[in-house]
């Protein structure tokens, strides 16, 4: 994960706790790992798709932080415009994969 500074990079760690096709999609995330073993930042996602009204897909995702570290509390503010970017980019990609 690449984010601003002071935060700079970090690899991603992560396991999936429920895959139920096509509908649910439930993950842990965890990175910015600490000199005393900690996490900066755990957190589980869930993403729910549905059907959208007219076609295509509605995808609903909720976060809940797990654990948090003091040094990355103002990060997580901008957790919601990291992951319409990450979204974005996957838009992107599905139309080019067309």
């Amino acid at each position: 994960m690449r984010g601003p500074e002071p935060y700079g990079t970090s690899p991603i760690y992560g396991e999936y706790l429920q895959i139920d096709r096509p509908d649910l999609l439930r993950f842990v995330l965890r990175a910015f790992a600490q000199p005393d073993g900690a996490w900066g930042i755990e957190h589980e996602d869930t993403l729910v798709f549905e059907d959208a009204p007219g076609g295509g897909t509605t995808l609903r995702m909720t976060t809940r932080i797990t654990q948090l570290s003091d040094s990355m509390r103002e990060a997580v503010k901008g957790m919601e415009e990291g992951w319409n970017q990450s979204f974005d980019k996957l838009a992107e990609l599905v139309v080019e994969l067309g």
